[in-house]
């Protein structure tokens, strides 16, 4: 009633300005509304949420993956609750990790380790990049988290995830229709690893900060395309690389080659593409202010059975491994489906490349990373199959979901196949990944 008795006291002209405020709010979110960029991006965002949640509430339900024999990272028995299924499902294998560093930082995580297992110097700490850490301990200054910040690290994904999905719409529709912009989201969405993208790992961060970086560069912003490659060379290791479409960019929007650049402000405008290394070598400088050592980042890598060899040896050993020994064990089975999203990949990019559909700097950016992963060869003898991963490694290769999308928007059938068989997938995957399983390895 006090409400009521003093809007009747308002003056006419404070009775307008109500209205005025009002109407101007409601316009506001009708236009909002009709925002094709944000309306897409709810809707895929809503779409893929949805699916992994109810994936990973009937797996939790039906105990999925306890039955077969499937590595398991040894957390607890989830029970069909709320919390388990929004949050504790959504950290395991890696996320520990993430979560760690988060909580004690570089040095304590390094001096815990030395001699904690054979062969450990304490740097295999350090083969993760500190971008994902870092964005988890800010956010858990707000959720205020005593343990370990699961929270925020599910808090930065999923925000990095629907803003993905935003900057993918917007760089997308710099070049292409409605139609393939829909075809490759939905690819994503769909992808049967996309749900690495909500949980606690950085491939959503990854995958915002590489895309925001080239559509800044589309946009001929090269300070903040400098900054966010930065953040991308800080998020992963191979993220420097992302340098080199960068300038692509840079010289495209010029009409420049390296060899025809005569004027020196060229140089000057450029400037700051080299803030991209640069988060490499502060990461290097930080690394050895701890271990002594700036390429422990590197080193780090041997830990987990990594030598880098020829790309094309990782593929050979593993065709060798399926054709000598077949699928009959998890192990061989996981090499099997890696060897399957490797080839995949590589003969999406080879169609990028012949039918020129996508830009050359998007095409570079996804040899270059596609070289790198399959560059890291896993040792024979070790745990892992020479390829391993690899469906999670190819969310971090973006393009190659445009050139699924340019293919699977000409042909009805082969979508449908397509989304079908990933689908599929993408339910055995999450379902075995919330339980505390993986597949493949």
């Amino acid at each position: 009633m006090v409400g009521a008795d003093k809007r009747a006291q308002d003056t006419p002209r404070q009775t307008a300005h109500r209205h005025v405020a009002v109407h101007q709010l409601t316009s506001r979110l009708r236009a909002w509304s009709k925002n094709a960029g944000l309306s897409t991006t709810v809707f895929y965002y809503a779409l893929g949420k949805l699916t992994y949640v109810a994936i990973a509430s009937a797996a939790i339900l039906l105990g999925i993956g306890s039955q077969l024999q499937i590595p398991h990272d040894g957390s607890e028995p989830l029970a069909f609750s709320l919390e388990s299924i929004m949050i504790r499902a959504w950290s395991h294998w890696d996320s520990g990790w993430f979560l760690s560093i988060a909580r004690y930082g570089y040095p304590q995580l390094y001096a815990q380790r030395i001699g904690k297992e054979i062969g450990s110097s304490g740097g295999d700490v350090f083969n993760f990049f500190p971008m994902y850490p870092m964005a988890i301990k800010a956010i858990s200054y707000l959720t205020q988290e005593t343990g370990f910040p699961v929270i925020a690290a599910l808090i930065v994904s999923d925000v990095s995830f629907i803003l993905s999905v935003y900057v993918i719409y917007r760089l997308l529709s710099l070049d292409y229709e409605r139609p393939i912009i829909d075809r490759t989201l939905l690819v994503l969405i769909l992808f049967p690893a996309a749900f690495f993208l909500t949980s606690a790992y950085y491939e959503s961060l990854f995958l915002l900060l590489s895309l925001s970086a080239f559509y800044m560069a589309r946009r001929q912003n090269w300070t903040a395309a400098g900054m966010l490659g930065m953040m991308v060379a800080l998020t992963v290791g191979f993220g420097v690389l992302i340098f080199f479409p960068l300038l692509m960019e840079f010289l495209s929007a010029r009409g420049l080659t390296l060899t025809t650049i005569k004027d020196r402000r060229t140089y000057v405008s450029a400037l700051p593409l080299l803030l991209v290394p640069m988060g490499t070598f502060a990461f290097m400088l930080y690394s050895y202010s701890v271990t002594g050592n700036l390429f422990e980042f590197a080193v780090a890598t041997r830990y987990w059975y990594v030598q880098f060899s020829p790309p094309w040896r990782a593929v050979l050993s593993s065709a060798r491994l399926l054709i000598e020994k077949g699928v009959s064990s998890y192990f061989l089975r996981s090499n099997a489906v890696n060897l399957a999203f490797a080839l995949t990949a590589i003969l999406l990019t080879i169609y990028g490349w012949v039918v020129r559909k996508v830009r050359i700097s998007y095409l570079t950016w996804s040899t270059m990373v596609l070289l790198v992963l399959l560059s890291a060869f896993r040792v024979e003898g070790g745990p892992y199959p020479p390829i391993t991963a690899f469906p999670l490694f190819m969310l971090r290769v973006w393009p190659l979901f445009l050139l699924m999308g340019i293919i699977l928007s000409g042909n009805r059938l082969m979508r449908l196949l397509v989304l079908t068989m990933s689908t599929v997938l993408l339910t055995f995957m999450c379902a075995l990944f919330v339980n505390g399983y993986i597949f493949p390895i």
